[in-house]
């Protein structure tokens, strides 16, 4: 296993069980039995929880983004299309709501230079950044109509 594998392995998990158990509440022991990669290796790609947190919600932050824009992309009406998206994405069994709004709340916001807090300012996640963009891309569907 390389250190790219060992990578997604560790992030697969720490998805899994950040979003539904907390990230207090996971311990990077759980990490490393659940992604089956070795203590030292885990340390290797992620010398701390903090640096695996925030690989965890710059990804999560990644697919959410695309997915979503994907969905509006092309549609007859984009808007309507996100709240298609996100009633959907609502209704999954295992919603737990915003990523970035949980680990907020557990952790507070906290956190050194280029850690999660940092990054999910810059990003403005969880709805503060995304509203504008379907509506320039309904503006220009009407308007191209």
């Amino acid at each position: 296993m390389d250190d790219e594998e060992a990578r997604t392995r560790l992030l697969d998990a720490a998805e899994a069980l950040f979003y539904a158990d907390g990230i207090q509440a996971v311990g990077m022991d759980r990490i490393r039995a659940e992604s089956g990669v070795p203590l030292k290796r885990l340390y290797r790609v992620f010398p701390a929880k903090e640096s695996l947190v925030t690989a965890y919600l710059k990804r999560r932050d990644q697919r959410w983004t695309a997915d979503l824009r994907a969905a509006a992309t092309g549609a007859p009406d984009p808007v309507l299309a996100v709240f298609d998206w996100l009633a959907d994405w609502f209704s999954e069994p295992d919603f737990r709501g915003c990523a970035f709004l949980n680990a907020y709340g557990e952790l507070g916001a906290g956190g050194p230079a280029g850690s999660w807090t940092s990054y999910a300012a810059t990003r403005r996640s969880c709805g503060h950044s995304w509203p504008s963009w379907p509506a320039r891309t309904t503006r220009t569907w009407r308007t191209s109509s």
